[in-house]
């Protein structure tokens, strides 16, 4: 056993199928619940949100666009709060994703693959969103350990 895991192929692999796994569990995580990480910014002037939900894990930045706006939370309850935070919400509640966002613009629609761009009716604030499907993060993981755990190390011809 200790033999298998000699040489930087072999401990590669078992990262990224290690990898691999986090995200399935990610990707059936979400078929129940839509998971965020919250970054705040500074000062409440731009947001940076992580959402793990259904299919896809969705990267949004949320810009202020004016000084007297802080994004959608007030100073006491923005940062007292130990950053970066983590929060769920049942599946079935998707409506909220755009919500505040009447002005949607999309941007690209590739293959599961979107890029939006929303922002509020008064131009106060904007986001941008990023959308990219869990099979086209899981599938090249997957392929990349396999590859590197089955591949047959190379023997090396002293010379």
């Amino acid at each position: 056993m200790v033999v298998f895991f000699q040489g930087w192929r072999r401990k590669v692999g078992c990262v990224t199928l290690l990898m691999a796994c986090l995200f399935m569990t990610g990707w059936v995580r979400g078929l129940f619940f839509v998971d965020f990480l919250w970054f705040p910014g500074e000062k409440g002037a731009y947001l940076h949100q992580v959402m793990f939900t259904r299919n896809m894990a969705i990267f949004q930045k949320s810009v202020s666009l004016s000084s007297d706006f802080l994004l959608p939370w007030d100073e006491e309850t923005f940062y007292v709060n130990s950053y970066p935070r983590w929060q769920w919400r049942p599946s079935d509640d998707m409506g909220f994703l755009l919500a505040n966002y009447p002005k949607v613009t999309w941007r690209c629609r590739v293959s599961g693959f979107d890029i939006v761009e929303a922002s509020a009716d008064d131009d106060i604030y904007r986001g941008t969103f990023v959308a990219i499907p869990y099979f086209s993060i899981i599938t090249p993981l997957t392929l990349l350990s396999a590859w590197l755990l089955l591949s047959k190390p190379r023997v090396v011809n002293p010379t």
